[in-house]
């Protein structure tokens, strides 16, 4: 069979036409969507479990293992912290303080966290467990997150 060289050409052009159309979609493709934060109110625990009370609020930022990679953290303005990392950064010390001062709000705040006027987590702890309650959990929690922390 014999093809005649303008059909050669007009064969060779439709083929680079299609990979490039094809080549053209792809990267026309919609950029993947930022995911978006539901939010939702915090719903309260039975457990005064350190890790549990970790696992249901904090989490889902700051990841299961509490290196800031938890499933909406890419959706935040801002890295999350290495939690595993505050003993270090404090040279060594307890990083008591500071983690109480973050969830809570007194003292330095942490942007995500709330401002001065609502710090988010004291606050909701406070209303949903009472003083006593969330004294418990947030005493607990800060065992946990010291659990975390790089050897």
């Amino acid at each position: 069979m014999v093809v005649s060289r303008r059909r050669r050409v007009g064969v060779l052009l439709g083929a680079l036409a299609c990979a490039f159309a094809v080549g053209n979609v792809a990267a026309q493709q919609p950029p993947a969507k930022t995911p978006v934060i539901t939010k939702e109110a915090a719903q309260p625990i039975r457990s005064v479990n350190g890790s549990d009370v970790y696992k249901e609020y904090c989490a889902v930022c700051h990841g299961t293992d509490g290196k800031g990679k938890g499933p909406a953290a890419v959706a935040l303005k801002g890295t999350m912290p290495d939690l595993t990392l505050l003993a270090k950064n404090a040279k060594g010390a307890s990083p008591t303080v500071a983690i109480e001062t973050a969830i809570t709000g007194k003292g330095k705040l942490i942007a995500a966290h709330g401002t001065a006027d609502m710090p988010m987590w004291g606050a909701v702890f406070n209303s949903m467990y009472g003083e006593g309650g969330a004294r418990a959990r947030l005493t607990n929690l800060i065992a946990y997150i010291e659990t975390l922390q790089a050897k």
